[in-house]
């Protein structure tokens, strides 16, 4: 894997180039499928919800 073409997952904090980008943040392909196959009642939802909270830090300033 090119280190330029990969970037940091916000919520496992591992490199990668597969996934998605939101504003300025990156969201490996792997945590984008477990969070939106995560129920509400499972208790990794408020870590998932926690970890999306940085996309609003990563876009002020």
């Amino acid at each position: 894997m090119n280190e330029e073409d990969s970037k940091t997952c916000i919520v496992c904090g591992h490199r990668d180039r597969e996934g998605i980008r939101i504003m300025r943040s990156f969201i490996c392909h792997s945590c984008e499928s477990e969070m939106v196959n995560t129920q509400v009642e499972d208790q990794r939802y408020p870590f998932f919800v926690q970890q999306l909270k940085q996309l609003w830090v990563h876009t002020e300033g």
